[in-house]
């Protein structure tokens, strides 16, 4: 049980990782976005 626990983290830290990596490239993309759309507002 052991050596099976020690298996599986290896392959389950890139899986964790993609998803964090994607989930933080959308909160960054989301906050550009907010802040062109408030720049926009601005200049007009």
């Amino acid at each position: 049980a052991q050596t099976l626990m020690v298996a599986g983290v290896p392959a389950g830290v890139p899986y964790l990782s993609a998803i964090w990596f994607s989930s933080f490239v959308l909160v960054i993309t989301s906050l550009v976005m907010l802040f062109v759309k408030l720049t926009s507002k601005v200049e007009q």
